[in-house]
């Protein structure tokens, strides 16, 4: 199931998918068609093609740990690791790596030496897509996450094949305690308040949640960031079942007008 594309909320755009934005606390890569600017990393060892195809963008790798940038050693998103706590990436793993860990680099203007990076794990053998969130207010694989922020970085699920090919479809870099105003004076957009509540949390089996506004997707991850649940509601209220999934905490995200929130499940039968 796809979980792409990423759109703003009571816009109409003629030009079609507004891509690599900033909406206050949201930076969105959308790789349709296009590279968005990444590139290549030139380290000998982490090695990759980059191809932009209409579905995603292809990263053909030359050894085990592909690397890709969001830009060359002069790009400088201008931004502080003190403004964004999640990011959430759609991809495929065609592969049969056999440590499907990605890696998200985090790098300071003009270095190619990360400050941090958060490891990932994702699936093999996919035929579709599927979405991972990096809880950037957890503790990194390695590294602090702190300080200006130039450029971030990903790298392809280690263990692939020299010729395999991972497919990146969007990136979103976002602040989940944000209230999601968007500045009007330059998009023109309305603003609206609106709540969420997920109750009864810790849960057992049924899961409500319940909106003031329709809830167009519902996705339920583990806190490695697979996908244990993905509901297309199209309504404020609906029950998810959770009654089979082992006790621990996920992380339930629901997108509401294009805008994507994130709670805390406690799945608990003590």
């Amino acid at each position: 199931m796809k979980h792409g594309n990423f759109f703003l909320p009571f816009v109409c755009v003629a030009l079609g998918l507004l891509s690599n934005y900033t909406v206050d606390a949201q930076i969105v890569y959308n790789w349709q068609n296009s590279k968005e600017g990444w590139v290549s990393a030139g380290e000998s060892n982490l090695g990759c093609t980059l191809t932009a195809t209409p579905e995603a963008m292809g990263m053909r790798a030359f050894n085990e740990t592909p690397v890709m940038r969001s830009g060359t050693l002069q790009s400088d998103l201008g931004i502080d690791a003190s403004d964004y706590n999640q990011v959430e990436v759609s991809l495929r793993n065609p592969s049969a790596s056999n440590n499907p860990n990605a890696r998200l680099f985090v790098y300071p203007p003009g270095t190619n030496a990360a400050v941090c990076h958060f490891n990932f794990q994702v699936d093999t053998g996919m035929t579709e897509y599927g979405t991972y969130i990096i809880d950037l207010e957890a503790i990194p694989t390695s590294g602090v996450y702190d300080g200006p922020v130039g450029r971030f970085g990903l790298r392809g699920p280690w263990g692939v094949a020299n010729g395999d090919t991972i497919w990146w479809e969007t990136m979103v870099i976002s602040n989940t305690n944000d209230t999601g105003s968007i500045d009007t004076t330059s998009l023109h957009v309305p603003l609206f308040d609106v709540s969420l509540d997920v109750h009864p949390n810790p849960v057992a089996n049924q899961l409500e949640i319940e909106s003031d506004a329709v809830i167009e997707t519902a996705l339920l991850l583990d806190l490695a960031g697979r996908t244990v649940r993905t509901l297309f509601p199209g309504k404020a209220a609906f029950r998810m079942d959770v009654a089979d999934l082992p006790d621990q905490v996920y992380l339930l995200h629901v997108e509401r007008n294009g805008i994507w929130e994130k709670r805390r499940v406690v799945v608990s039968r003590h």
